[in-house]
């Protein structure tokens, strides 16, 4: 929440008084005066495995402005599937970052058809199942399961896409009008987001396209704390 949200909710009750108002924030000392406030801070999303990407956000480690996470209170049946890396170099590979290259789409592409195949190692029999795969029956992984997040402006032309769909993803770059088919996982398709837009959504795999030299270049774009914790089992990231 911003200085302008504080604002909006005082001149909001001045004109209807006793509403009765709700809002959450990642960031701690945010809330208007006189609001009860409570810290939510169990990881109930993300496997640990993931959790433990989110958890090294400067502003979790340095900068305090959103507190750490706490004990989940439950056992972890599992770690959850290990974060796969995908890096933009070797034979191949053009452009200067990850979403110029087709290469790095076509090995996104390969990782995503391992997963619905289930021939990975990530496959477990637990809630952060990623795939499993039975003899007649389609694979549990869908497309809408999937998200692509890249922080930055991305085009339908980006050859990363094109990498995509050249190996039978569908790959659909949302719009403002796309919000709800999004939001519902209506329709099944890999969507392909702005990290801005999609926060407080969730997918079971994220592929974080990352285009910078160091993936943890949180104070300027804030990767892990907005893009990586949208994942609910299977994390990728595709960094130089």
């Amino acid at each position: 929440m911003w200085p302008d949200f504080k604002t909006f909710c005082d001149k909001l009750l001045t004109k209807v008084p006793r509403l009765h108002l709700w809002a959450a924030s990642c960031f701690h000392e945010q809330a208007p005066a006189g609001w009860q406030v409570e810290y939510l801070t169990r990881p109930l999303r993300s496997p640990p495995v993931v959790v433990r990407e989110v958890e090294q956000n400067e502003f979790i480690t340095e900068l305090n402005d959103v507190h750490p996470y706490s004990k989940r209170g439950v056992p972890d049946h599992t770690d959850g599937p290990p974060v796969t890396r995908l890096y933009h170099r070797g034979e191949g590979h053009s452009g200067r970052w990850p979403v110029d290259c087709v290469t790095c789409g076509r090995e996104v592409a390969s990782f995503l058809h391992s997963l619905r195949d289930g021939v990975t190692d990530n496959v477990t029999t637990t809630s952060t199942t990623v795939s499993a795969t039975c003899s007649g029956q389609p694979p549990c992984l869908q497309w809408r399961d999937v998200l692509v997040l890249y922080w930055g402006v991305v085009s339908h032309n980006s050859n990363v896409l094109h990498g995509m769909k050249t190996e039978d993803i569908p790959v659909k770059v949302m719009k403002d009008d796309d919000i709800e088919d999004v939001a519902t996982a209506r329709s099944d398709v890999v969507w392909v987001a702005n990290g801005h837009h999609v926060r407080g959504l969730e997918r079971k795999v994220v592929v974080c396209v990352v285009d910078n030299d160091n993936v943890d270049y949180d104070s300027v774009v804030n990767v892990r704390l907005h893009c990586m914790s949208r994942c609910s089992a299977q994390l990728v990231i595709v960094s130089p």
